[in-house]
Formats: structure tokens, sequence, C-alpha cells
């Protein structure tokens, strides 16, 4: 805070010595000269245009001690370096001869002209000082404050005399008139890449650039101005005013691109708040640049006068610190559509109604009927008294409902309203309707419906001008909008009736000019959500049918919640018992799969077990090629076991992973070992090569074997044909993989995008009897994602099927990504 103020001190002490400087402009001006009369040019000469004393019109203007001045500009500039009351030569021709008069100069500016000149640089520079003050936002306040002192700049320091005190301090002077003028633009640009918000565009570029050709010709235009100022020649007059041209052409360009960013942020912000001090700088635009360069900079390169005159343009300037203060500081001081509202269409309609008052009162004056002037001035005054106030209360509603369409049938509004709604099955549908209709029968300047959360927190579901509330959670007592039988709360003297004033204790929509708010109920008082509405546009208060025709709306929408919320649980009722009838036909299919699967293998262990029991002369051989069989289908059922616990702790979030460094043709060759019985007994030919390198990966070794083996089982069970399996380890980039390889039945592309679910059974390989327990690949998905890999899949209907499993190598893991 100390530092803050210290730095606000240093600006006051320099705009204190920048004042002083000022006060020197002040008097330049006020000592300007000009000649007698008005004069404009054509192509050639001079003419004067208005004469006094022994100057008549048309005449045309040689030159002017001794210089052949092409325009009023140049004169102007010459006589800078006059004194009110000093005489001048003036030649001019009339009637081919030529004649010299010795001129006394005139003030240029009249006393008026320098006392509001005077208030309006005092305007800009106190705002600037204050804006620097109390903007909350620094680089804002520091940009502001730069453009409120140069424009201070260019009205205290304007063209003047430049000789009458020294000529030092004369063109010191006119050097702060250059840098004020020409950095302006700048200043202006800056603050528009600022405020209300910092562009995201990246503006610094730019900007540079354009701080460099505005020092430029500031420095340019002040050392011209130097040389005319040691040396008055025609050629340095004219050297000055092109420059000034030129700087006057940069100037406007840069002021309307910071009026165009300005007005294309008013239309990109979302923000309400943005947009009302937005509303602020758009309107000193309009009023102050705009005017400034339409009427008078513009119309004085071309015709070398402005079209108003300059006090006026002084004054329409003054538009800038205004606006542009209380944007910054405190932008809600008025809202700027009421100001437009109020001094132009109402305005206008009374004008209208006065003229035609007044046309009455003549028409009443002058008619025959009446002997007596006095009594017809009685008699049409008491007419015009008695029908003034209800024609005036008229032609306002008039306005309200043609202009800001304010009034409606009630029958028919209320009809209209529920032939929208009735067949809306969405509530945020519903209430983007209700918003719609709101604000064509009640234009409002803010509307939302807040719905209740889960968690009772109130969400921003739609709106209008509430931008503030997006993506923000309210916390609001529930309870205290379920007591009031569906009217609505309500602020003083914003209704025509009677008020419920609770919207006093929610400072939260009393800081937004929330006017009216309604709670949207059950039948059973279960809050659905509030209903908030702003002011009107029309500026009145909520009228009673305003009133009756909210409590209809709000009463039909919280029948139609309550409806639409009954359907959807319904809905979701029938959704939910058909997901469990579906769920429950799956894990039917389960077990049943899953019991003819261990079936077959405790099969074959009985028999063989019983073979070895009850058979004495069985050869060594044949004993072992039992024991063999009963060892696989052993291991066989283990795997079925071990897939249905594993799946099991998947679906908890239970399984764990041990890892460590693999190399994947070390675990390639245990599958190749563990599933050799397998092959062997079903006829299988295989085919395992492995990579020529180790293929190093952070594995856990036992899972990566189960989902192979698990691919190799489903390429067991759907060849019917030819039963060939190729297993393969190589590597792929950054990835070690292992491909399986069959020439089964295939699967569809619709199959593909399904085959990790659990429990999916394709209906092609239902309808060839191939089925299974539904659990191996979705165990592979698992195993695959904890070891951040991938699985590829790709199958023909008829010609078989590859999967490929592929496993980061262990240089290109971060011990942070894996999990033990």
């Amino acid at each position: 805070m100390e530092s803050k103020i210290k730095n606000v001190t240093i600006y006051l002490l320099f705009d204190l010595l920048i004042f002083l400087f000022f006060l020197i402009g002040v008097y330049n001006y006020s000592q300007k000269a000009d000649i007698p009369f008005k004069v404009s040019s054509t192509n050639i000469n001079l003419i004067i245009t208005e004469a006094k004393n022994n100057f008549s019109q048309n005449q045309i203007i040689q030159s002017i001690d001794g210089f052949n001045f092409k325009s009023r500009e140049e004169i102007e500039v010459y006589l800078d370096s006059k004194s009110i009351g000093d005489f001048i030569n003036v030649d001019i021709i009339e009637n081919n001869s030529s004649k010299i008069f010795n001129v006394k100069l005139i003030p240029f500016y009249n006393s008026v002209y320098n006392i509001i000149a005077f208030i309006v640089g005092i305007i800009f520079f106190i705002t600037g000082i204050i804006v620097l003050i109390q903007s909350k936002n620094k680089n804002v306040g520091i940009i502001f404050h730069w453009c409120m002192i140069s424009i201070a700049a260019i009205v205290f320091m304007t063209w003047g005399n430049f000789t009458k005190l020294n000529l030092v301090l004369g063109i010191l002077s006119r050097t702060g008139f250059h840098f004020g003028y020409a950095l302006i633009p700048a200043f202006f640009l800056h603050f528009s890449f600022l405020f209300p918000f910092e562009s995201k565009f990246n503006y610094r570029n730019i900007l540079s650039i354009i701080y460099f050709i505005s020092i430029f010709f500031a420095v340019g235009l002040s050392i011209i101005f130097s040389f005319y100022a040691n040396s008055i020649s025609i050629n340095n007059i004219k050297l000055y005013i092109n420059a000034y041209d030129l700087c006057s052409i940069f100037v406007v360009i840069t002021v309307l691109f910071s009026i165009y960013i300005q007005y294309k942020n008013y239309y990109s912000t979302k923000l309400l708040e943005d947009r009302k001090k937005l509303r602020w700088i758009l309107l000193g635009y309009f009023i102050g640049p705009l005017s400034y360069f339409l009427l008078w900079v513009i119309p004085q390169r071309l015709t070398s006068h402005g079209i108003i005159p300059e006090e006026i343009v002084l004054i329409l300037v003054t538009s800038v610190p205004i606006t542009f203060g209380i944007a910054i500081v405190k932008h809600r001081i008025m809202d700027v559509e009421i100001i437009i509202r109020r001094t132009i269409v109402y305005p206008i309609a009374i004008s209208i109604l006065v003229l035609i008052y007044f046309g009455i009162f003549t028409l009443i004056v002058n008619t025959q009927y009446f002997y007596s002037s006095n009594i017809s001035s009685i008699a049409a005054a008491i007419f015009i008294a008695l029908l003034f106030h209800p024609i005036k209360e008229f032609v306002k509603k008039f306005v309200n409902k043609k202009i800001f369409k304010v009034e409606y049938d009630y029958r028919e509004a209320v009809n209209s309203f529920l032939n929208e709604i009735k067949e809306i099955n969405e509530v945020e549908i519903l209430i983007q309707k209700v918003i719609s209709i709101i604000n064509k029968l009640i234009p409002v300047r803010k509307v939302g419906y807040f719905a209740v959360g889960k968690d009772d927190k109130f969400i921003l579901l739609t709106h209008n001008n509430l931008e503030e509330f997006i993506d923000k959670k309210i916390n609001l007592n529930i309870e205290s909008f379920l007591q009031n039988n569906f009217l609505p709360f309500s602020i003083p003297n914003s209704t025509e009736i009677a008020a419920n004033e609770s919207l006093k204790n929610l400072p939260i929509f009393n800081e937004l000019d929330i006017k009216l708010l309604y709670p949207i109920k059950s039948t059973v008082n279960k809050l659905f959500g509030i209903l908030v509405l702003g002011e009107k546009k029309s500026n009145a208060k909520f009228s009673i049918d305003d009133i009756d025709l909210l409590n209809t709306i709000v009463f039909e929408v919280s029948v139609s919640i309550e409806r639409i919320k009954l359907q959807e649980e319904l809905f979701l009722e029938k959704i939910e018992n058909e997901r469990l009838a579906d769920l429950n036909e799956m894990k039917s299919f389960f077990v049943s799969s899953v019991s003819h699967d261990l079936k077959t293998p405790l099969t074959s262990i009985k028999m063989f077990a019983e073979i070895l029991k009850s058979s004495k002369n069985i050869t060594n051989e044949k004993f072992d090629q039992y024991l063999e069989i009963i060892e696989g289908e052993s291991n066989r059922l283990t795997r079925l076991i071990d897939n249905v616990l594993n799946y099991s702790k998947i679906e908890r979030g239970i399984k764990e992973y041990h890892f460590e460094k693999n190399n994947l043709n070390s675990i390639a060759e245990e599958v190749f070992k563990s599933t050799e019985y397998l092959l062997k007994i079903q006829n299988f030919t295989s085919e395992f090569i492995f990579h020529k390198v180790p293929l190093i990966i952070n594995a856990d070794k036992d899972s990566i074997i189960e989902a192979i083996i698990n691919i190799i089982s489903n390429s067991l069970k759907f060849s019917k044909e030819n039963k060939s399996i190729k297993v393969t380890t190589t590597k792929k980039q950054n990835f070690a993989v292992i491909e399986i390889e069959d020439k089964g039945v295939g699967i569809s592309e619709e199959d593909i995008e399904n085959l990790f679910i659990p429990y999916f059974q394709s209906k092609q390989l239902k309808a060839d009897e191939l089925t299974g327990a539904g659990l191996g690949l979705t165990i592979v998905k698992n195993i695959i994602d904890a070891h951040q890999g991938k699985i590829e899949v790709v199958s023909t209907i008829g010609e078989g099927s590859t999967f490929k499993l592929l496993f980061p190598f262990m240089e290109d893991l971060y011990e942070s990504n894996i999990n033990y």
C-alpha cells in the first residue's frame, strides 16, 4: 500500500510540473491573433468571403507581408508569430489592380472560448488524476491518466502565439501540444487492449510500433516547428502543415482502430459487467472523438474550418473523461441504455406532441367562432390543460408498446404460452422457451433460471445477461423458498402491488439489480430451482398484470417440470429394469459357460485318474501320457478359475500388479511351454518366432503370461478347420510387441468394438454355437492398460484374427507412471 501511495505521489508531482507548462499554453492561445476577415481557398488564390471596413467580398489576396499563402491554415501558422494589435500588409487584387492595406490583427479566440477551453482542459486534467488514484487496475489507471493528460495538453497548448512571452517557452509549449496530439492515439489504443479486460491477442508488437510512430511524429513536428519559429518562410510553413496533416491521418486511423477493438470486445465478451463498462466507453467515443474528427478535424483539412464552432467541439469532447471515468471507477452509477432512451426516444415523442398542441392552439386562437383574441387564448389554454396529461400518458404507453414492446393481451399470452410448452419434454428446453416468452411479453434486462443441484447448490441453467454466474455454484437457503406458495420475492418499489421484501436478504442478487425471484417447485413442495428477473427495459415497475402473468407462467412451469421429472424417473426405471434383465441374462449365460468349461477338464482328470487306478498292466509310456493329460487339464482348470477370480478383483478395484524388469522373448517362451499340451491335444500346428535381441519391458510377468494364454485359448476355441497359430515377438517404434495370429472364424468390425466388454458374446459365434464366459479379453484389456500398453486387433470373417499386444520399452517408461 505504501509503495502504491508513493507512486501516485510521484505522478502528482509530475502532473503539477506539467500543469505549470499548461498555464503557459493558456496564455499563448489567449494571445493568438487573426485577420479581421474570413477567407476561403480556391485552386489558385485566397478569396475574402466575409469582410469589414475597407475590404469587400470576393476580393483576391495576393500576399500577406510578402508571403503568397494558398490556404487559411498557412495564414494561421504564420500569424502565430504575431500578436494581437500588430499590423500586417495585405496585398489585395481588385479589377486587375493591386492595392496594399495595413491591417490590424484581432483576437483569434473570444473570451467565451478561452473560458470554455480552460474549463474543458481542467476537466480532463482532474479526471486523469482522480481515475489514477481510484482505479483498482494500476495499468489501466496509468494509461487512462496519460490519455487525459495528453488531451489536456492538446486543449491547453493548442496553436497560439509562441513569441509573446519568450521564443523558447513558445516552442516548448507547442512541443507539448505535438506530444499530446501524436501520443493520444497510442494511449487510446493501449487502453483498448487493457480495458475492461486484457486482450488475448498478442498486441505488444503492434503497440510498440504505434508508440514508435507517435513519438516519431511528435519529435518530427517539434523539430520542423522549431525550424519555422527560428526562420519564418513559406517553405517551412508548408512543411509543418504537411507533417501535421500526415500526423492527423495517423491519429484518425489509430483512434478508429481503438473504437473498433472496443466494439469487438463488446460483442465478444459474455460478462455483463464488462458490457456495461464498454457501453460507457463506446458512448464516450461516439460523442467525443468521432464528433471531433467528423465535425472538426476532417472538415478543417478539407475546407479550412470546422462544421460547428470549436467551443461546441470542446464541450462534446468532455464526454470522454466523463464516460471513460465512469466506466473505470463506477460503471453502475446509471444505466447508459436508460440515458439513451430518456434523452432520445421519449423527448422525440413529447416534442411531436408539443408541436401538435401548438398547432391546435394556433387553430383555436384564429378560429372565427371566437369574437376576441382573449377569449380564444383562454379557451385554448383550458383545452390544452385538460388534454395534455391524458394524451401525454397515451403517448408514453404508445411508445412503450410499439418501441419497447411492454404490453400484451393476458388471455392470448397465457394460451400461447401453454400451447408452446405442452409438448416439451426437457427441462433446459422448457426454461429456454420460458425465458424467450418472458422477454417477448415483458422485456427485462436480465432473466435466468437457477436449478438446484445434487449438492443443494444452485447452478445457472440458462439466462440472458447473467454471465457472472456461469460455471458458478451459489449457496442459498432452500427452506426460505418453500414458504411462500408460488408468490414472488421482490425488492421495494419494483412492483405496483405490495411486495415481499425478502430479496433484501439476498445481497448476491441485489448487487445485480434483480427485481423479482420466483421459486419453481413441485406440488409436494420440492424445490426445482428459482427464476430471477431484472428491471424492465421500459424502466417501469412490474404491473399487477405483469405479476399475474408471471404467477401463471411460474405455476405452469412448475407443473411441467414435475411432469418431465416423473417421465424421466419412469424412463430411467424402465432402462434400469432392462439393464438388470440383460445383466441377469448375461450372468446366467456366464454361469452356464463357466460350468461347461469347468466340467470339461474335470471330466478328463477324473477319467484318466480312474484308468490309472483300475489298470494294473499299464505301460510306463501310457502312465506318463495319462499323467501329462491330468497335469495339463489341471492347469487348464486353474486358468479358468484364475480368470473368474481375477475379474472379480478387477471389478472391485483390488487387482494388484508387481512390476519388474522382464524380457518379452522369455515370457513368450514360457507361454509356449504352458500351451504346448493344449496345442497338442487339439491337433494345432504352432509357430513361435522370437525377436533376435531381448525386448526389455517393465512388467508383471504372470499377468502378461495370463493375457497371452487367454488370447491363445480363444484362438483354440474359435478355430474349426484350419487349426494353426503363429506367435511372434518384434519391435515397433518404442514398443515391444507380441503378435498372436490364428486362422479361425474371424471377428466382425461391429464385434471388435465390443470385444473387451465383460460377458460380451458375439451373435455370430452364438449362431455357430461357439461361446465362452466372456471374461478373457476383459482381463487382457485390464492387464494391458495397467502396463500402459495398447491392443490392436485385425480380423476378417472366415480368415482368422491377429491380436497385437504392445508394451513400452523399459527405457521409455517413467517411474512415476508405473503402478506397483
